[in-house]
């Protein structure tokens, strides 16, 4: 049964798992404080690499298990043939290709640590780049914001947190249409509403999709009172009636 709760100025609808797209870019689509205000949505144009630490790389090993068994999913068959070709100048810059190569077919988890983790880390960045290139056609043009600030990912505030880790492109998303692109892009979509001719900075709402451990929510966070949240409340109940 999906219900709406409220602390404060947080309000969550809970159990959504089951709700269609459709209906769910309308609730989005009703949020705004005003009628010409925008949605915003993330999208990870790129990494930086140099920005990443060892903390970033602590699941590494599983990565590279999905690699050598053969069940890691690629959305492009070019990132596979990209992540073999990094692989093998990196065994011909260690020295004795052959030898390493044929560890590697045979039984890669005998190659040595420092080797292993290299591979890892090809496998990792070559998994992350797939973002950028699978660019859907509503993001290209209506891109507003190129920055590095994300809403937090662990703990939900209305707060941009920054990440020097990614460059992020913050497109508009203010129809249903558009809003149902996107949230069919991303399950677990998160994004923010400005006000008309305000910068990303002085957003007034965030939300994201999460996950629960029976179930999946999504998380609604004003800064500021509107005067007609209670009517977006309402709005939002109607839809979930209907």
């Amino acid at each position: 049964m999906v219900s709406i709760q409220n602390t404060s100025n947080v309000y969550t609808l809970k159990n959504v798992y089951s709700l269609k797209k459709n209906t769910l870019s309308k609730i989005i689509s009703n949020l705004k404080g005003n009628a010409d205000d925008s949605i915003l949505f993330p999208f990870i144009d790129s990494y930086n690499q140099n920005e990443f630490t060892d903390k970033d790389f602590e699941d590494i090993d599983s990565l590279l298990e999905g690699y050598f068994e053969g069940y890691l999913y690629f959305k492009n068959v070019s990132t596979k043939k990209q992540i073999e070709n990094e692989v093998k100048e990196l065994l011909i810059k260690t020295g004795n290709y052959e030898k390493l190569y044929e560890a590697l077919i045979t039984n890669p988890y005998s190659l040595e640590k420092n080797v292993l983790a290299k591979i890892g880390k090809i496998v990792f960045f070559n998994t992350l780049a797939e973002t950028k290139n699978s660019y859907p056609d509503f993001v290209k043009g209506n891109v507003l914001y190129k920055n590095n600030y994300i809403l937090d990912s662990v703990n939900f505030s209305c707060e941009l947190k920054e990440d020097l880790r990614l460059n992020i492109l913050w497109y508009k998303a203010n129809s249903s249409e558009d809003i149902f692109n996107c949230i069919r892009e991303d399950n677990y979509f998160k994004g923010i509403l400005v006000e008309n001719n305000c910068g990303i900075e002085n957003f007034y709402c965030g939300f994201k999709m999460i996950e629960t451990a029976s179930n999946n929510d999504i998380v609604i966070c004003y800064k500021k009172c509107f005067e007609n949240v209670p009517t977006i409340v309402q709005s939002i109940n109607k839809l979930l009636e209907a």
